[in-house]
Parts: structure tokens; C-alpha cells; sequence
């Protein structure tokens, strides 16, 4: 049977499919029976995977969930004199708490926008709205490419709500905005071998209460009738370093922030200024206010934030930091942290030199198209077990050995279906958007996987990976499915891999019931990756056999990428696709090292 290419339909048929791929969960060729070996013949070799340790799920507190970025209200106290119900109290609210059901995640990809700003504008009553990066001083003037962080804020708004007997209930005035981090491009390459600076800014906000005797802001209500925060506190807004007021020379501006980052280690420490307020006749005061320490895992970190002045009532410890780096190559860092006392939120950012520095891949994740058949980035924080779509997370990990996950994203059902059960370090496969109950849009092949360390990586041998791939090829309306399976006689994937020095990555990729490949992969591995080209078998692939004009398809020299995933490159993954006249193609594959069983 011949039939016209649908995009809507190329993967609707792995969908019923998946239903019945359970089975074994390695890719153990068990399925076929040894021959009888007699004395004169050479044993055969039975490959079986390699063990892998299972790697531990750690449960993390919401804090330290990594997100693109959070936000926080800015509290302010109600000091009506009423309830809702029109029963007078005997005194107004004493306090406007910070509480962890207040911070929320921020999923949003367009670093322009500045979160909360339109909310801000569109009631705002004193027509006056600001923002940390709104360049009006030199403390708004903020040099970061892949991160936001600051604040956003109504200068003066007063919200006053009447209960039915016309009482004010609600009667809150002073700053209303946001305290927040944002970024986009989660960083899949780190830097290695020195240690690297980041210089940035830091903001904050804290809670309220009328007992707060807090000195240095702009009024005396601060963090008594609304929070103290980084906007208000009286530092050098105005003069750049380097500057000079009279004889006294701009040291700091702001609220500033310094790290020192050894990738190699995986360490994190840093330092968060005061810089105070400059006058000729006035030298500036630079006061450290916290000190920070943090452990680096794939391109997050999280740590903790230990106040200088243990006295302070709002500046106190925090064992609740969290944060990334962000751009390709980890050019910018930004995080927050709570206070474990609940007394203040804040943020931080960081931009390191614009020095080259060299970098290593850490983690592979991506998409490819299958209507434009091109490859997209997608976000990801370490971890191949978890799918990022729109901003939320789909956990990839299942008891079969093929899993079909679904979650529904701004309106959208979307669907995965993750191979596979004996890979811990690697995950591909197809993800779409179903739309009802038959039609299918959106369609995709995905991969996802977490690099060996270069340290990690074998000196030298030969070593066999099997596995399985995913692909989609179509040509003038026909088109070909290969679906990920864990059959002797299915869609296998099999790589002779030497580490020596030919430092070569041969593969395989066979259809079903196939004996010659229907691809041919030659790649030479770099570092912990590897590149080369894919290629048909000299006959190409019949795109369906039912057609009596048995329409076949060749390809050549396509660009294939792949990585070394696990503790000790025990995985491997990779892709390639390719649009032309002549035809399209998207492959995913992974596959598990391989020991030897003589029999």
C-alpha cells in the first residue's frame, strides 16, 4: 500500500504501537537460542549489557528545584482597621510574612520580558514603574545577555478594598512589585581548568514586621509597613567604579556581587555587598553582607548563604540556595536563596569575563522536526531522565521498557514515548502533540544525555554498544518508521567502538528482520562526543513495500552527532537529519556497552 506523507500521522502509528512494547528491559540478544557447540567449533560469543549502578532519584525540597527562574511579591502589611465581615480588631496586622507557597517558578523563555511588568502597569495609580534593568541609573544598567534579575515595582500604589458596610478591610500602601531571577539557555557546555570569576548584583526583599528596628532605608517604615528590599536601601545608585566624588573613589555600586567558580571540583563561593552612599565629604562604606558556598551538579548549583552579622534581623542564614548557569557555555550564572528564618528572599547574577575559556559538553538535549526535519536545543538541567516542554517537566523514567508519558502544557496535551528502561544516563525517542483522539501535530524524534566526564572516559580498547533507534524518512509523499524496540530480529543498533588510538565510533542501524544495515554510521570521537557521517546500504530504503513502484530512497555523507553518556561512558546516543528533494530523514539512537559470554 502506497500512501501520501502526512506529518500529522508519522508517529500515530508508534502510538498504538508502544502499547505492546514491553518485554525485556536490556538489549540482552537472548532471543536467540545458542547452537550446539561441538569440540571442533568455535565457541559463540554472547553479548550481554553491562551493569550499570542505578542511579538514586534524589527527592529535592521545592526551594532547590531548578526552574529558569522564580519570583517573589514584595509583602506589605495591611493595616486596615476592619475584616472583611466588618468586625473591628484590636489592633491592624502586625506582620506580612515571606513564605515558601509565595515563590514561585518562572518558566518564561523571551528574556525581554520582564516578569510582572504588564500586571504592574496596567493597574498602577501613580503612573510610575521601574524595573532593575530599565537603564535609568547606573544601578539599572545591567550587563547580562542570557539572565534578568532584579526587581520590577509600582513606585507608590494604594490599594484600599471596602467591605459591604463600606469599612476598609484592606489598606496597604508603599512600593508593590516583584523581587526575581529569570534566565534562558541553560548551559550545556562548562568551563575546565582554572578557576573563573563572575562579577554581578545582588536584590532582595524582606518580610514585615512592626517589632523591626532596621536602619539604613529610605523610611522608617521600611520593613515595618512594607518590606526593606534592595530598592529603597540607601547605597550609590548614581557613580560607576572607578568614578571619583572629590577625593573619594567609587568602590561599589549598589548591591554587587562576586563568585569564583572551580568547575573541575564542582565548588561554588561568593560574596554579596553593600556599597553605600558617596558624598564628598563622605568615603564610601562597603559592608559584606553574606558569604556563599555551593556545590556544582550538571549546570545547577545549591548551597547555602551565611549572614556576616548574626544580629541583623533580616539578614540572617539560609540553607536554601539555588541556582544555574546560563548561555551555551555557562557565560552567566543567577540563583536565590530564602532565609531558613523566612526574613528575606533574594537574588542574585553574576557575567564572567569575556576571555575564552575551554569548555566541555555536559549534556546533550534536543529535538528534531519532522516536518522541517531540523534540530532544535532543548532545555535541560542535568538530568536525561527529565523532559522539559514548554516550561514543564516530564519525568521519563518507567517499569516497561518503552514508557509513554503525558502532560498537558498551556493548553496542550502533550505526549513522549522514552526508550529506554536499561538506560540510565540516556533517553530518545518520539514526543507529539495529540490533538483529540486520533490526530497527532507537532511531531518529533528526542534525545537527551548526560556526558561522561573527560577524566572518565576510556584510554584505550575495543568495546561493543547495542541498542536501538527511532527515524522518520519520506520521500514525495511516501514515508518509513523505524521504532525503538528491544528485539533480537527489530530495530537494532549496533557500534564497534575503539578508544585507542584509531579513536573511532563504527555503526549499524538495522530494520526489522533486516540482516544488511539500512544505515551506516563512521564517526571519530572528540573528547567525550563524537562526529562523522550516516550513510544508506547500496540498496537504500524501500519506503513501502505494499507499492507495486517499490519507491526507494538513498542517502549520503549525512552529519551525525552523538556523546558518551554515564559515570564511565557506558551509554552512547546520538542523531542525525537531513531535507532535501530527494528525500528527508530524522534518526535517534541510543545503545549500552556489551560484555562477553563465551559459551
Amino acid at each position: 500500500m502506497r500512501f501520501k506523507l502526512n506529518p500529522y500521522m508519522l508517529v500515530i502509528t508508534s502510538a498504538f504501537l508502544v502499547a505492546c512494547s514491553g518485554g525485556k528491559g536490556s538489549f540482552d540478544l537472548d532471543d536467540v537460542q545458542p547452537s550446539t557447540v561441538t569440540s571442533s567449533e568455535k565457541p559463540k560469543v554472547i553479548y550481554k549489557d553491562e551493569e550499570t549502578q542505578k542511579r538514586e532519584k534524589k527527592e529535592l525540597d521545592k526551594l532547590m528545584e531548578p526552574a529558569l527562574g522564580y519570583e517573589v511579591k514584595i509583602p506589605r502589611r495591611n493595616r486596615a482597621l476592619f475584616d472583611e465581615n466588618g468586625n473591628r480588631k484590636s489592633t491592624p496586622d502586625a506582620t506580612a510574612e515571606l513564605s515558601e507557597s509565595q515563590i514561585m517558578a518562572i518558566w518564561s523563555e523571551n528574556i525581554d520580558e520582564i516578569p510582572k511588568l504588564k500586571e504592574l502597569e496596567e493597574k498602577t495609580t501613580s503612573y510610575l514603574t521601574y524595573h532593575s534593568h530599565d537603564g535609568r541609573k547606573a544601578d539599572k544598567t545591567r550587563d547580562l545577555q542570557y539572565v534578568r534579575s532584579g526587581y520590577v515595582y509600582d513606585a507608590s500604589f494604594r490599594e484600599m478594598i471596602k467591605n459591604a458596610s463600606e469599612q476598609v478591610y484592606i489598606f496597604k500602601n508603599g512600593i508593590e512589585g516583584y523581587v526575581y531571577y529569570k534566565g534562558v539557555t541553560p548551559s550545556k557546555e562548562l568551563p575546565k581548568g582554572n578557576t573563573i570569576n563572575y562579577k554581578g548584583t545582588w536584590d532582595f526583599t524582606s518580610d514585615v514586621n512592626t517589632t523591626y528596628d532596621i536602619k539604613g532605608f529610605k523610611s522608617d517604615g521600611d520593613g515595618k509597613n512594607v518590606a526593606a528590599t534592595s530598592i529603597t536601601e540607601d547605597v550609590n545608585r548614581e557613580y560607576k567604579v572607578g568614578d571619583k566624588f572629590g577625593d573619594n573613589e567609587i568602590r561599589g555600586l549598589a548591591h554587587s556581587s562576586e563568585f569564583t567558580v572551580d568547575f573541575d571540583n564542582k565548588k561554588l563561593t561568593g560574596d554579596l555587598y553593600r556599597n553605600g552612599y558617596v558624598s564628598r565629604n563622605r568615603a564610601q562604606e562597603i559592608t559584606k553582607r553574606y558569604s556563599i558556598e555551593a556545590d556544582i551538579s550538571g549546570n545547577r548549583f545549591r548551597g547555602k548563604a551565611s549572614a556576616m552579622d548574626p544580629n541583623d534581623p533580616i539578614f540572617t542564614n539560609s540553607d536554601y540556595l539555588e541556582g544555574g548557569f546560563y548561555g551555551p557555555k555557562a557565560e552567566e550564572l543567577a540563583g536565590k536563596f530564602f532565609t531558613n528564618s523566612k526574613s528575606l528572599f533574594a537574588v542574585f547574577a553574576g557575567k564572567r569575563s569575556d576571555e575564552e575559556v575551554g569548555t566541555v559538553r555536559i549534556i546533550d538535549a534536543s529535538k528534531i522536526d519532522l516536518t522541517n526535519f531540523d534540530a532544535q536545543e532543548l532545555n535541560n538541567f542535568g538530568n536525561a531522565n527529565v523532559l522539559i516542554i514548554d516550561g514543564q517537566k516530564m519525568d521519563l523514567v518507567g517499569s516497561d521498557f518503552k514508557n509513554t508519558k503525558t502532560i498537558t502544557v498551556n493548553g496542550k496535551t502533550m505526549v513522549a514515548v522514552a526508550c529506554c528502561s536499561n538506560l540510565e544516563y540516556t533517553k530518545f525517542g518520539q514526543l507529539w502533540q495529540k490533538d483529540g483522539e486520533k490526530q497527532v501535530k507537532e511531531n518529533s524524534l528526542f534525545l537527551q544525555g548526560e556526558r561522561t566526564e573527560i577524566s572518565q572516559m576510556p584510554v584505550g580498547g575495543n568495546y561493543k554498544y547495542v541498542g536501538t533507534w527511532d527515524a522518520s524518512v519520506s520521500s514525495q509523499g511516501s514515508a518509513w518508521i523505524a521504532e525503538s524496540d528491544n528485539k533480537t530480529q527489530g530495530y537494532r543498533a549496533e557500534f564497534d567502538v575503539n578508544f585507542s588510538n584509531d579513536k573511532s565510533v563504527k555503526g549499524q542501524l538495522f530494520s526489522k528482520n533486516s540482516i544488511d544495515p539500512t544505515f551506516i554510521i563512521d564517526a571519530q570521537i572528540q573528547g567525550n562526543g563524537f562526529s562523522g557521517t550516516a550513510k544508506t546500504s547500496t540498496s537504500g530504503i524501500q519506503l513501502d513495500s505494499g507499492s507495486s513502484r517499490y519507491d526507494r530512497v538513498s542517502f549520503q555523507d549525512i552529519p551525525v552527532q552523538g556523546g558518551f553518556y554515564g559515570p564511565t561512558a557506558g551509554e552512547l546516543g546520538g542523531q542525525f537529519q537531513h531535507k532535501s528533494d530527494n528525500g528527508n530523514v530524522g534518526a535517534v539512537f541510543g545503545a549500552k556497552r556489551q560484555i562477553e559470554q563465551q559459551q
